[in-house]
């Protein structure tokens, strides 16, 4: 499922809008031209039908369309649609 939403580094408040695929309970895809280096701690924040939902997340690789992001903390149920 495809998600809307967008990130920031962790600690900026630099938002950068995006979408979401293959969202997991451990993680997801982040489309982006802008990918972040690999390792670098981010977070981000999707559009539920029930709400919007922010989740800590590393980056664990990256490739021309994007980022692929491991959550640090659990992810809500919300988000594994």
């Amino acid at each position: 499922a495809m998600l809307a939403g967008d990130w920031h580094a962790f600690g900026s408040a630099v938002h950068r809008v995006s979408t979401t695929a293959d969202v997991s309970p451990c993680g997801a895809f982040v489309c982006t031209a802008e990918p972040r280096p690999v390792g670098s701690a981010l977070v981000l924040e999707m559009a539920t039908p029930k709400g919007r939902v922010a989740v800590h997340a590393r980056v664990a690789w990256t490739d021309p369309r994007g980022m692929g992001v491991r959550f640090t903390r659990r992810a809500p149920d919300e988000i594994t649609v």
